[in-house]
């Protein structure tokens, strides 16, 4: 093996190209791809000639230089003071009439908002503007808010308003919309509330008459309203009467099925939004449900799940970039199959809790996971560790020792022992893992790199780079429901910040095999051999105790294999659950 390249002896060229792309991924975040496809090439470089010893620290003096890292912290500052910017869900829309704190707190009211609410309005005033349905949902909204706050989280309310008398100032019918987002000039965060002004597309015309069978006249009443016009302006500009008009209006409540111009306008919300994502289908999320477990000392842990209340118990860890996105595509066949899939959601992602106390977060995270068992009654369960999920499952499994019947790995990563692991990984990943091995403390620069990119809405980017062009991931992640909750998973891992992304990435290159071989349970293993992260090659070796481990090969299959095929590897899940739990 060669020695390990000084950094005196690094490429000027190469290294001021990697300067230079840190810094333009501050100012475009699009150029985060290049960026990483220079990283990879200079890292690679630089560990070539290291040697892998999981139990040893970071080699990470050999990796680069002072001069390098001085500039990483920089861009890291750089970050920082940019801050997340805007959500997606806040692009060329209106400004915001006014920001809720914490406790209802009212502030920074803009003329607009003043004109409707009053000079010093209260959040009694707001909730006096809002029909009853929009009272009810600014408060659950705001009782999530106070839990855990989430960037980019939307909903959408109805003022009150007689049906034939739009709102001034108000347009698509007055409803608003509340997002949440990171407070200006200051830490945490703050709600917006704005007016949501609907476009109109023929697409959204096409689907009110092909969903509904609104005649065109229908359509262009509903295509007035949405743009703020009543009954009496519409009247007046087309010529008809408004006995008419208030037929044709009647008419296109029953044929939605909604009971009044507020709802009608909701509908017409929700519907521009989908028809505005490249006639991207919703996901079906029948059956999922959401809850959580209040734990000691304050904290809570949040929980997803599918299937049956009194079905078999199994729990879901997510990994580091889908987060819980399979849930949806699974919850018939958990229904089906008997079994009532819990997900919990680890902290620093999603909705959880915040906990930035990296180092014994894996720890406290068994011991939190172990009590809400017991407070939902479940003496034993099936743990199943999703692609990264593998990692805490067995964690979990150890610290928990009987309360753990059995662990099921779907996809899952294996603990790294050499460097074979790592060159045989696709190469965003391989850069990824080198760079969390051997220079650590850059690894939250590139991070945020990858971070201010999904902010920007450039996640289809990233998924590209994941799975390479001509792959079976690629062809699977082809499937528009299937893009859309990988995508969502990427915004789940980064809702919080970094620190979710970061944990995950420092602990998965380091030495977990004595969690494996710390729980004496059966193990499913569930791999593709078409996995381009981690090598089917390595898994087997990883299953080497055939008493102890069932290793089920889909050849076919990559890392999505459970999302290509959800109906089998649910059912493998719950015979193995049953075997574990009879």
């Amino acid at each position: 093996m060669p020695s390990p390249r000084d950094p005196a002896d690094a490429d000027p060229e190469e290294k001021d190209r990697v300067i230079r792309g840190i810094y333009e991924v501050v100012l475009r975040p699009e150029h985060f791809h290049d960026f990483m496809q220079d990283w990879a090439q200079f890292i690679g470089a630089r560990s070539e000639g290291l040697e892998w010893d999981p139990g040893s620290a970071a080699a990470q003096d050999v990796v680069f230089d002072r001069d390098l890292a001085d500039h990483f912290h920089r861009a890291m500052a750089l970050f920082e003071r940019v801050g997340r910017g805007d959500s997606a869900a806040r692009d060329d829309g209106p400004p915001p009439w006014l920001r809720l704190g914490r406790g209802g707190v009212l502030s920074d009211l803009s003329p607009e908002g003043a004109a409707v609410m009053g000079p010093r309005p209260t959040l009694a005033d707001l909730e006096s503007r809002l029909d009853a349905d929009g009272v009810q949902r600014l408060r659950t909204y705001l009782a999530s808010f106070e839990r855990a706050p989430v960037e980019g989280r939307f909903a959408v309310v109805s003022m009150a308003f007689p049906d034939d008398r739009p709102i001034p100032g108000a347009p698509g019918g007055g409803l608003l919309a509340l997002v949440t987002v990171r407070a200006p000039f200051a830490e945490g965060y703050a709600i917006e509330v704005r007016p949501l002004i609907m476009g109109w597309k023929p697409q959204l015309q096409g689907a009110l008459t092909g969903s509904f069978g609104l005649t065109p006249r229908e359509c262009d009443l509903v295509r007035a309203l949405a743009l703020g016009g009543d009954i009496a302006g519409i009247a007046d500009e087309t010529g008809r009467s408004q006995n008419t008009l208030r037929a044709q209006l009647k008419a296109v409540f029953a044929k939605t099925r909604t009971t009044s111009q507020s709802e009608l306008m909701r509908l017409v919300a929700v519907l521009s939004v989908l028809e505005g994502r490249n006639d991207v289908p919703p996901i079906d999320a029948t059956g999922l449900r959401e809850s959580r477990i209040e734990l000691d000392e304050g904290r809570y842990l949040a929980l997803h799940c599918v299937g049956p209340d009194d079905g078999l118990p199994v729990v879901m860890l997510h990994g580091m970039l889908d987060g819980i996105g399979i849930l949806p595509f699974v919850a018939r066949h958990a229904q089906d199959s008997g079994i009532r899939l819990i997900a919990p959601v680890r902290p620093n992602f999603g909705q959880s809790q915040p906990d930035a106390r990296l180092r014994d977060l894996p720890e406290r995270f068994a011991r939190d996971l172990g009590q809400a068992l017991r407070q939902m009654g479940i003496t034993r369960a099936v743990l199943v560790g999703h692609m990264g999920g593998s990692r805490p499952a067995f964690l979990c499994a150890h610290r928990l020792g009987p309360m753990v019947a059995g662990v099921a790995m779907v996809a899952g990563m294996v603990p790294f022992s050499s460097f074979q692991h790592i060159r045989a990984m696709a190469p965003r990943q391989k850069a990824i893992a080198l760079t969390a091995k051997f220079a650590p403390a850059l690894l939250p620069t590139v991070l945020r790199a990858g971070m201010a990119q999904i902010d920007s809405a450039g996640v289809g980017q990233i998924l590209r780079s994941l799975y390479a062009e001509g792959t079976r991931d690629e062809q699977v992640a082809r499937d528009p429901a299937i893009a859309r909750a990988l995508i969502d998973g990427y915004h789940f891992t980064v809702a919080q910040g970094l620190q979710g992304f970061l944990g995950d990435s420092i602990f998965a290159t380091r030495d977990w095999r004595p969690n494996v071989l710390g729980s004496t349970c059966p193990v499913l293993v569930i791999h593709g051999g078409q996995d381009a992260v981690i090598a089917l090659r390595f898994v087997r070796a990883f299953c080497d105790d055939a008493s102890r481990f069932q290793l089920v090969e889909e050849p076919s299959e990559g890392q999505l294999v459970w999302y290509a095929k959800p109906a089998a590897v649910t059912q493998r899940i719950a015979e193995f659950a049953r075997k574990c739990l009879a």
